[in-house]
């Protein structure tokens, strides 16, 4: 059947005046109820009026239709619909692929046990990469011979996070690291990939306690200079809080060759004395 030219649109013509006549409809006991006779008279009207129009039945209302037809010269003549609801700029951004590119804020050291965030950035020739068109945005964490995997959270066109908690953090081996971001878009067949290292710290160790006092005895003593010298001992415990005097009775040195001179002196005396009383008598 050739809708274009030829002895079949004669034909083709017959059967449509035929239909408007008839108020027919196609298989009726089914399409009836989706169809009336009257909307069926309507659509008859306007194909006969395209075919008047453009003397063919090559019905469209895509974003182009046939307009003329030629048979002898062999040309063809296209328009453009323009109640088409798609523009015509619709494809042009496919001329480019959608490449994203991507930037990735990292920390140069991070500490473990702390919450982390990571700032992911997303565009395509400096305009945000939209949301609807990335399939996902996967990263992967190498610390150590460890690795951890998750998924960014996206905030607005353009802009990614990834978030680790604290309790999260505490599982990643101090030492370097490598965060790799891939993106997947729904417009293009290549992900990007993008690869930042930084350094995990060593946590600080938890304080110590402070140790408890040790009793002690802490001793004060005062020292009065006479013949006898007499210490008094202040003894104080850090747990009783108790002072306990203690008198401590020593002979020093100084006043013990006083007292030896003196002696000697008064017995040497004496016996001068003595000697020359008995001379004298």
């Amino acid at each position: 059947m050739n809708l274009i030219s030829g002895p079949s649109l004669d034909e083709l013509k017959s059967m449509l005046d035929r239909a408007i006549a008839e108020d027919f409809i196609p298989y009726e006991e089914f399409l009836g109820r989706y169809v009336t006779k009257d909307e069926a008279k309507t659509r008859y009207a306007n194909l006969r009026k395209w075919v008047d129009a453009k003397g063919h039945f090559w019905v469209g209302n895509g974003p182009f239709y046939l307009d003329k037809v030629d048979i002898i010269a062999k040309i063809i003549t296209i328009k453009a619909f323009r109640e088409f609801p798609d523009t015509a700029d619709k494809w042009a951004r496919f001329a480019e692929p959608m490449i994203s590119e991507v930037d990735v804020t990292v920390p140069l050291t991070i500490t473990p046990g702390q919450a982390i965030e990571f700032n992911i950035d997303i565009t395509c020739r400096g305009v945000p990469y939209k949301v609807d068109d990335i399939m996902y945005v996967k990263y992967i964490i190498r610390h150590g011979n460890k690795t951890k995997i998750g998924m960014a959270t996206p905030i607005t066109d353009g802009k990614w996070i990834i978030r680790l908690s604290a309790e999260e953090s505490k599982e990643l081996t101090p030492g370097s690291a490598e965060l790799i971001v891939i993106v997947v878009s729904k417009l293009v067949g290549v992900p990007t990939i993008v690869r930042q290292p930084f350094v995990i710290l060593t946590p600080s160790p938890s304080p110590s306690p402070s140790p408890s006092p040790t009793p002690g005895v802490v001793v004060t003593a005062t020292v009065t200079k006479s013949i006898t010298t007499v210490i008094t001992v202040a003894v104080t415990t850090t747990t009783l809080r108790e002072t306990v005097p203690i008198t401590v009775t020593q002979t020093t040195t100084e006043w013990t060759t006083t007292i030896v001179l003196a002696v000697a002196l008064f017995a040497t005396g004496f016996a001068t004395a003595w000697f020359i009383t008995r001379k004298t008598k």
